[in-house]
């Protein structure tokens, strides 16, 4: 409230205004400071509030992203047993690429996850021989298009073997599917890195592509082996 004793108003209030003679009549005027000060209450907190909104925005579409990266592209997938040590190990957990075979086929040499129908659940290989490649298992010795493989992923393994004067694949596999052959259009031919211990190719015979789920790209769990898997 205002005390008049001139055309000039002395404030009250915190701020000061100043009357003015306009179209016949004194009326009052707020400086330009305290019209500003003013105009910006709320604003901060309007501001505040507009940020918040936007981070939870972003928020959500990350966590979409996320949920759709994991289910339409990568799967987790838990090592059972011992059919591909040295180089994975029982209850290790891995990131498998579901994508990549969509690009394009499997290679020689990479470790993949697949669907075993018969058998109900998953298995993880690696890719010995793909179609039109004429595979033959001589002991430790695997032959591709009559050319030895250079499995540098076990060799140390077999190595201590020869040094224990024994064989690194020691089993002969009675029910063997198979042994050699060519490998049809449309599948794989797939062997455990432990040789001696593993289901695959030799007994369950040619894996078909439709039945791969993707490529086993990281280790990610426990935290001491977390890295990418090497093809």
């Amino acid at each position: 409230m205002c005390v008049y004793t001139s055309p000039f108003c002395i404030s009250k209030n915190r701020y000061h205004a100043k009357a003015i003679y306009r179209e016949g009549r004194w009326i009052m005027e707020k400086d330009q400071h305290q019209e500003a000060i003013e105009t910006n209450v709320g604003k901060p907190a309007k501001k505040a509030k507009n940020e918040l909104v936007e981070w939870l925005k972003a928020l959500l579409i990350a966590l979409v992203l996320v949920v759709l990266i994991r289910w339409l592209l990568f799967k987790p997938f838990i090592v059972q047993g011992p059919s591909m040590e040295p180089n994975f190990v029982s209850n290790q957990k891995l990131i498998v690429n579901e994508i990549l075979y969509d690009i394009r086929k499997p290679e020689r040499g990479e470790v993949i996850v697949f669907h075993v129908p018969d058998e109900g659940r998953d298995f993880i290989k690696r890719v010995i021989a793909v179609a039109g490649d004429t595979v033959k298992v001589e002991g430790d010795k695997v032959l591709v298009n009559g050319e030895p493989v250079n499995e540098t992923y076990i060799q140390e393994a077999i190595d201590q073997a020869h040094a224990e004067n024994r064989l690194y694949n020691n089993t002969d596999f009675p029910n063997s599917f198979v042994q050699d052959g060519v490998v049809p259009e449309g599948h794989v031919f797939v062997m455990g890195d432990n040789r001696s211990n593993s289901t695959d190719s030799r007994m369950i015979g040619y894996v078909p592509l439709g039945d791969i789920i993707g490529r086993a790209d990281l280790i990610f769990w426990p935290i001491k082996d977390i890295g990418l898997i090497n093809h």
